[in-house]
């Protein structure tokens, strides 16, 4: 790229990324003024009543009520299914007032959002030389601001993109050399939402022992120290008592805010038969369920020497998967998916040049393979490019079919799948370039 083309192009891919962050703090202070927060309400409710020693798990509407107007918040706690371990994390909120507190826990997420963009781009241009890091930097910042999910998880004051935060400090830290601390910055991560302890076991199968026992030994440690805090009798009701947190991962939320596979065959199959048969559509989930998982730790088999881009590719697909199947998925959780999305878009772009003259048939740069990255100036494959592209908009647009009812059962109803579709196509695409079959990654 000639010296003034590349100064063009920079120039306007940083006013571009300035806009987008401009437009987010716009947003996000917008809220802080006016939003209530619901999710986040919860967290704040919850961190004050366990300082207070209340038994939250078993709490009535009446003391709900009550120490909801003490606490001077809005009307919309529900029952809490975090643990008294992520609450003891997360307490000091309790010592501010709700609204600032609301803008601590904006400033907290937003923080952890950029410097784990700077980890992410970082660790990639570590390893692949040929990446401009301006050029992946700035063009991340987009991806990652235009991205609606990330709006929905601020509006409500959710707590994925601190566990997106601790899951790219684990792969960071690996990448050190520090597993220990890897593990313990994983097993926060799976405190915060306990079904990512499905993690702790693609540490096991990828042979990272040090890893998987640190987190393990750091879970136990955290709920001791919760029965410790708060008492044996809460760390019981947090397992059995109010709603218990098998019932909640079973249970089947057909809604069209719920984006999984369970939810999707719930809205499509309800039908006559299938509730008179109501072992059919349990059966389907679980064969399909089995399926992505399955085919997820498969595809990631094998130690991977070191932490590099086929481990955060691997370690993605197992998150994937986990979202495909899991029974209560919402549209605030993609955030976490940032992690494949800027591993994606860097081996899309890692030879390409907008401004290189085109090469000449039967130059010696020309690759063996068309639109391979193997090799060439301007590798990447159009039909990974397509379908990246798909499953971005299909997930990162701002669209919703709560206001449809008509939407709301049989054939009509696979239109309220498309986040979804845009998640599978991402984890067949990803599970491509682990195994080589797509560009950007090598077979091993």
């Amino acid at each position: 790229m000639g010296t003034p083309q590349k100064f063009a192009c920079m120039m306007f891919l940083v006013i571009m990324a300035a806009f987008m962050i401009i437009t987010y703090v716009h947003d996000v202070t917008k809220m802080a003024c006016l939003n209530e927060f619901g999710d986040f309400g919860n967290y704040y409710f919850y961190a004050k009543a366990i300082n207070l020693k209340y038994p939250i798990y078993t709490l009535d509407d009446a003391t709900i009520e009550r120490l909801r107007i003490q606490f001077g918040m809005p009307p919309f706690v529900h029952p809490t299914l975090h643990s008294p371990s992520y609450l003891f994390l997360i307490s000091f909120i309790a010592f501010f007032k709700y609204r600032p507190a609301i803008t601590l826990w904006l400033l907290l997420n937003s923080a952890a959002l950029l410097i784990t963009l700077l980890l992410i781009v970082g660790m990639i241009c570590e390893e692949r030389k040929d990446i401009e890091k301006w050029f992946l930097l700035l063009t991340s910042v987009f991806l990652v601001f235009a991205f609606q999910p990330l709006l929905e998880n601020m509006a409500v004051g959710q707590v994925n993109v601190l566990i997106l935060f601790f899951f790219v400090m684990c792969l960071y830290l690996l990448k050190r050399g520090r597993p220990l601390l890897a593990g313990l910055l994983l097993s926060v991560g799976v405190v915060i939402k306990v079904h990512f302890g499905i993690l702790l076991l693609f540490f096991l199968w990828k042979k990272e022992y040090r890893v998987f026992l640190s987190a393990g030994v750091t879970l136990i440690i955290l709920e001791l120290l919760g029965g410790a805090l708060y008492g044996a009798a809460l760390e019981r009701d947090y397992l059995f008592a109010g709603t218990p947190l098998f019932t909640y991962y079973t249970a089947r939320d057909t809604s069209s805010g719920n984006i999984c596979v369970p939810s999707l065959m719930g809205r499509v199959f309800n039908q006559p038969f299938f509730t008179n048969h109501p072992l059919v559509i349990p059966v389907a989930v679980f064969i399909i369920s089995l399926f992505f998982m399955v085919y997820a730790f498969s595809i990631a088999r094998g130690r991977t020497k070191g932490m590099d881009m086929k481990f955060m590719l691997e370690f993605s697909l197992i998150i994937l998967a986990l979202f495909i199947v899991f029974p209560h998925v919402m549209e605030h959780h993609f955030v976490i998916l940032y992690l494949p999305i800027v591993v994606i878009w860097a081996l899309l772009i890692e030879h390409f040049d907008p401004f290189a003259p085109p090469l000449r048939r039967g130059s010696g740069s020309t690759p063996s393979k068309p639109w391979s990255l193997g090799g060439g100036r301007r590798g990447a494959d159009p039909r990974a490019v397509i379908a990246f592209l798909i499953s971005f908009l299909l997930i990162g647009l701002k669209y919703a079919w709560g206001r449809f009812p008509t939407l709301g059962g049989g054939l009509i109803s696979l239109v309220t799948g498309l986040k979804l579709y845009g998640v599978i196509i991402l984890f067949f695409l990803v599970a491509a370039m682990i195994r080589g079959c797509a560009p950007g990654a090598e077979r091993r």
